[in-house]
């Protein structure tokens, strides 16, 4: 028997539950965060693989802070993408909106949540992001 493919796995973990009720039959729509030294474009294959799994899923790739603007203070972030997120969330405050956040994407993501008001997070996946904190010698960074 052949393993599922992780774009299967993580759709129905991600989206397997969320479906609206009758009168809509949409998924929520998905807010994808990029990390550090990243930008939106990077995660297009995450994007596809959503698309593909649930057609129709409006998918939302936040283009700010790309690249090296992404080594700028996290909360001059969190405040920017806060915006643009609760822009989302509004347009779809009925629903909710599901956020993953990749990175560094994960810890603005997680900020954006906790210090805006009213947002309307159906799920939020954080994606190899550092939620418990950095392990091991950190010396390297100073």
């Amino acid at each position: 028997m052949q393993a599922p493919s992780w774009v299967f796995v993580f759709s129905v973990a991600l989206l397997g539950s969320v479906v609206l009720p009758d009168t809509a039959r949409a998924y929520r729509p998905v807010v994808i965060v990029h990390g550090i030294l990243d930008s939106a474009l990077a995660l297009f294959h995450l994007r596809n693989a959503i698309l593909e799994a649930h057609p129709g899923t409006e998918v939302y790739m936040v283009a700010m802070f790309q690249d090296m603007k992404s080594a700028w203070p996290m909360w001059t972030q969190v405040l920017g993408f806060g915006n643009a997120i609760k822009n989302i969330s509004d347009i779809h405050k009925d629903q909710g909106i599901n956020i993953i956040g990749y990175s560094q994407g994960g810890l603005i993501s997680r900020g954006v949540i906790q210090s805006v008001d009213d947002l309307n997070v159906h799920t939020f996946i954080s994606l190899s992001s550092p939620q418990g904190g950095q392990y091991g010698d950190t010396s390297y960074l100073r």
